[in-house]
């Protein structure tokens, strides 16, 4: 929801029905996964 449709954590909190802040840190953890793959690849 985040990269496809632009969708902010409280947004994403909304439709998957949990709190905000878990949105937030669910959100965090992926992107530090993306971006370790990501770095992980170009190596």
């Amino acid at each position: 929801m985040w990269a496809c449709a632009d969708a902010a954590a409280p947004d994403i909190a909304h439709a998957l029905d949990i709190d905000p802040n878990a949105a937030h840190q669910l959100l965090h953890r992926a992107k530090h996964a993306l971006r370790m793959r990501l770095e992980g690849a170009s190596r």
